[in-house]
């Protein structure tokens, strides 16, 4: 599948994007494909949030109110 960049990714809607997220590389090997991580970028970003994954933020940003 050809690389799409991050404009092209902008244009699709959140299903499609979720789709192309969980894109892995072929052949046993378990990393995230260049479209699929530019494809979680945009969502993170469409729902406010960091590209990252840091406990805390989670932490502090849970829509359950829950604190840990």
């Amino acid at each position: 599948m050809e690389t799409k960049t991050i404009k092209e990714l902008q244009q699709l809607n959140d299903e499609e994007l979720k789709r192309l997220a969980l894109q892995r590389h072929k052949g046993g090997r378990k990393k995230s494909t260049t479209t699929a991580l530019r494809a979680q970028l945009v969502l993170w970003r469409r729902a406010g949030r960091p590209f990252q994954s840091e406990a805390h933020w989670i932490r502090n940003h849970t829509e359950t109110g829950v604190r840990f």
